[in-house]
């Protein structure tokens, strides 16, 4: 056994030269050059989404594989350092202003400006593509992403390239791929490019089964460390190849990139069972060479007595099976290599018919008893050819004969032959039609046919051609007349009229035949015959044999064919009658754009047609259902239930469909009337169909207009009536206690009047402000201007003054703000308004307890609560919200609500209310809006 280089010296070769080299530049550091302590431990910075290099895991730890690799570097270097992660760009930006020490980015150009590589490469960057598995993969190499839309990291190197290559209108930035990938994931649709094996990462750590990974050609580098300590790097480097020659890496990998690749080697016991199983194969070997010597010899034999069987049975078309009478079981043999297939009784009965197949065990059930004393028997039977695979039904006849026998003389091999004689039953039957044929056709009763012999006398004639010509079948045979008197020709030889025909028109009068043939032709004036002749010539084809002649009287054809011409020409004028008729119809329903509709209750199928011979739709019930609006399905089924009912009833009908007809529904107007086809036999209905769409529309929009005056007459009123109660109550404390103060009363009394008219005023003008801000709102006077806003100091600021409008005694107030710095594009204006009034209106209705106010930023949208443990608010109250009714019959609400609510739907967010009379309100505000930058607190 070879024994492996001893890996010590190995090693220790290898850290000399590294720690060689680290010695000679050391002198060469700059002024980076610094020593980390436990106080100012070194600070390496990543990323805090590449999965599954750096990311942050559940426990909010920096994991991955990078985060590994520099701890057992730094381990090894026993250096003290901090691991941070947090965006690629911001990485790059601290290692500029020296806040961070160390970081890891790709080897391109581009990073060079932040300090130097190491010379060391941790791993080799490679781009792919995500994609839903069912959709094509349009984007293999970096040129594609200029025809192509796809996901990228916002200000990441392939939202670089592509904007250095003028490709930016294709990029979709993001700033979570994370979140894209599971869009991608959730609606099917997109693609996004980011590093295999994060995308690999992700993938199985979310189980996204319905997402595929393909690699793009985009080459990117390798990704090394990046330092301003030249110093640092250079141990890095020489831990960094002591640790790969130690394969540390190895299993690293393995778990972040190749979670399924095992190591696996061979147990020792494999290998001693691998050199038995050698020894035993051995004599193993040389008996199955012995005997497969012997085997061979035998083969050869018994494959030359099959080739004779083979050529045998081949010649003479005959396949061949036994019958075993023990296993009741048949072999079939191959007729090409004699080998045979082992059929139970049930299987082989499927290549025959029931009856036939009964027969046939009938008749090998009477050899084996012996009821059946003959050597041979022969069945005919009918059946697939399955041994050739052909469908057609062939005429097979089977012959059985014992093969073998017992000693008792008992049959048990029953021998069949099988032969197609299907081509032989088929010539016999072809023969026997012809015969047929050719007496059917020579007693046909409608045209005549005589016979003559090679001299030209006649030998046979039917009834028919007797009849044509007047005379007696048996006189007429035994005259035998010649076909030049019969009709005068002057041809002498029979093969020169073959093919030939003629009309000819006869004078029975005047006639040759009158003279010579007068006494057995008794036909008189004058016949116009159409005459066939052929020639029929013996097998060689060389004698001609027999003349047949075919003749008919086509008096009654030319007369039939003069009636058709006077038809065709009076149909050929009602033809261009109903020719204009049709189009004068299309061009009313082309101009008009109507169209002609027919229902078949038989088929319940209605059929739409835009001329009279264009169908130009076809629908089925369940389709028509499909395209009416659910206004109009009632009615519409209704109908169709009196039409499959086969009613006598025309009706007309308006109906309402979910097509569109421009920026309205389509309207059509249906008028129908049943009808009978006295052809075909069926009921029908038949009508017109015209669109109304517009007239619908017409009325549509004055019905709107008289509704949407009267709901504006009854809100004014309303809001009228609720504003005069609303500003009547504070307004009547106030002038009730200035009225008390004119009177002789105590300075108790006095400071208690005094902070009522104080209290009522403040209420009374903040309800003055909120009807202002509700007119404004009303008259389309507020606008919605998005700007950057830092929304943590707007949040806290218009909290606070919200809170000191009503300062309630013995109540809380409890802020949360789970964010450092929160910069929003939102109306900071008018989200200030709509704090203010949700904090003061909360503090207004609670009396103790605790008011708390928090937001938070997910999805894209920001979430602000506020939850109060006042009396709550009623049913009845939190529907007039709903309904952004102006002004509440409950001094308690007013209008703060129902304002706050109109204001975040125009900014197309939403306000939500969950409370119940006596248990608190819970006032959730969601409005959508982005975020260019989040610093979000940390919580020890």
């Amino acid at each position: 056994m070879q024994r492996k280089p001893n890996k010590r010296f190995i090693y220790t070769l290898v850290a000399i030269v590294l720690f060689s080299t680290m010695a000679a530049n050391a002198s060469s550091s700059n002024n980076h050059t610094r020593t980390y302590t436990n106080e100012h431990p070194l600070i390496y910075e990543d990323c805090w989404d590449m999965y599954p290099y750096s990311f942050l895991n559940e426990q909010g730890k920096p994991d991955g594989y990078n985060i590994e690799v520099i701890k057992m570097i730094f381990e090894k270097l026993k250096i003290p350092y901090t691991i941070v992660l947090k965006p690629a760009t911001q990485n790059q930006a601290d290692l500029n202003h020296d806040n961070a020490d160390l970081i890891v980015v790709r080897s391109t150009g581009f990073f060079s400006r932040f300090g130097h590589y190491s010379r060391n490469s941790i791993s080799l960057i490679t781009m792919s593509l995500a994609t839903p598995i069912d959709k094509p993969v349009n984007i293999h190499t970096f040129s594609d992403l200029s025809k192509q839309r796809v996901t990228v990291l916002d200000s990441g190197m392939v939202h670089r390239l592509m904007i250095d290559y003028e490709w930016g209108a294709n990029a979709i930035p993001v700033k979570d791929i994370n979140e894209a990938i599971l869009r991608v994931s959730d609606t099917e649709q997109g693609q996004v490019i980011w590093y295999k094996p994060s995308l690999e990462y992700l993938k199985r750590t979310y189980d996204l089964d319905n997402i595929q990974i393909t690699d793009v050609d985009i080459p990117l580098g390798e990704a090394r460390f990046v330092s301003h300590n030249q110093q640092l790097l250079n141990q890095i480097d020489s831990v960094y190849t002591l640790l790969n020659s130690e394969d540390r890496f190895e299993p690293l990998q393995n778990k972040w990139f190749y979670p399924d690749r095992g190591e696996w080697q061979m147990p020792a016991w494999a290998w001693w069972l691998m050199g038995i199983a050698t020894l035993l194969t051995i004599p193993l070997l040389y008996s199955l060479y012995y005997f497969r010597r012997k085997d061979r010899q035998l083969a050869k034999s018994y494959d030359l007595k099959n080739q004779r069987m083979s050529l045998i049975l081949e010649a003479s078309g005959v396949r061949m099976w036994t019958y075993n009478v023990h296993t009741e079981s048949f072999n079939w043999y191959d007729r090409d290599s004699m080998n045979y297939i082992t059929y139970p009784a049930e299987e082989f009965s499927h290549r025959y018919y029931t009856g036939d197949f009964n027969r046939l065990m009938r008749v090998i059930e009477q050899l084996i008893d012996g009821s059946i004393t003959d050597e041979q028997v022969s069945l005919d039977i009918k059946a697939m050819d399955a041994e050739t695979g052909d469908n057609q039904e062939h005429d097979f006849q089977i012959q059985l004969s014992v093969l073998q026998r017992n000693k008792k003389g008992n049959p048990i091999v029953i021998l069949g032959t099988k032969k197609d004689i299907t081509d032989e039953l088929r010539m016999e039957q072809d023969a026997e039609e012809r015969l047929i044929r050719y007496k059917t056709i020579f007693d046909s009763s409608t045209i005549g046919i005589i016979v003559f012999n090679a001299e030209g006398q006649l030998t046979n004639i039917n009834e028919k051609a007797c009849s044509l010509f007047q005379c007696d079948k048996k006189d007429i045979i035994r005259q035998s007349p010649s076909f030049r008197t019969l009709f005068e020709l002057e041809e002498d030889h029979i093969e020169a009229l073959d093919g030939v025909s003629m009309c000819r028109k006869v004078d029975f009068d005047n006639h040759l035949t009158s003279k010579e043939l007068g006494h057995i032709i008794n036909q008189s004036g004058t016949q116009i015959f159409e005459i066939h002749m052929m020639v029929a010539c013996d097998e060689a084809n060389e004698h001609a044999n027999n003349l047949l002649v075919v003749v008919e009287d086509i008096r009654q054809h030319i007369e039939i064919k003069k009636q058709w011409k006077d038809k065709l020409a009076r149909k050929r004028d009602l033809q261009h009658q109903l020719d204009n008729y049709i189009d004068h119809t299309n061009y009313l329903l082309k101009v008009s754009g109507m169209r002609i509709v027919r229902y078949s209750p038989e088929t319940h199928t209605l059929c739409v047609k835009d001329n009279l011979s264009h169908v130009q739709y076809e629908l089925t019930q369940t389709r028509c259902m499909t395209l009416v609006h659910e206004r109009s399905q009632k009615r519409v089924m209704h109908l169709l239930s009196k039409m499959d009912n086969r009613s006598q009833e025309p009706f007309c009908m308006e109906v309402m469909t979910v097509i569109r007809s421009g920026e309205n529904p389509l309207w059509l107007r249906f008028c129908m009337t049943p009808v009978h086809d006295d052809i075909e036999e069926k009921d029908a209905y038949f009508g017109i169909c015209y669109d109304i769409s517009e007239l619908k529309a017409n009325q549509l929009r004055l019905d709107e207009a008289y509704s949407t005056a009267r709901e504006i007459e009854h809100a004014k009123n309303s809001f009228l009536k609720n504003m005069c109660y609303e500003i009547r109550t504070p307004l009547t404390a106030v002038v009730g206690f200035a009225e008390m103060l004119s009177t002789d009363i105590t300075p108790e009394d006095e400071h208690v009047f005094t902070k009522e008219i104080l209290d009522n005023s403040d209420h009374l003008l903040r309800l003055i402000d909120e009807i202002l801000f509700y007119s404004r709102i009303d008259s389309d006077m507020v606008k919605i201007s998005p700007t950057p806003t830092e929304f943590t100091e707007l949040f806290k600021t218009n909290c606070q003054r919200g809170w000191d409008m009503a300062h309630p005694n013995g109540v809380n107030f409890i802020m949360e703000i789970p964010y450092d710095q929160l910069v929003l594009n939102i109306d900071g204006y008018n989200i200030a308004h709509l704090l203010t009034s949700l904090i003061s209106n909360a503090a207004f209705n609670t009396k103790h307890g605790f008011v708390r106010v928090r937001f938070d930023y997910i999805g894209r949208r920001l979430i602000i609560s506020v939850e109060d443990t006042s009396d709550g608010i009623s049913d009845r109250e939190l529907q007039l919200i709903k309904q952004h009714t102006g002004g509440s019959i409950d001094e308690r609400i007013g209008i703060s609500l129902p304002v706050c609510k109109q204001l975040a739907e125009m900014m197309n967010g939403t306000l939500e209310i969950s409370s119940e009379s006596g248990q608190g309100t819970i006032v959730w505000v969601s409005i959508p809006c982005q975020a260019s930058l989040i610093k979000r607190k940390k919580f020890i």
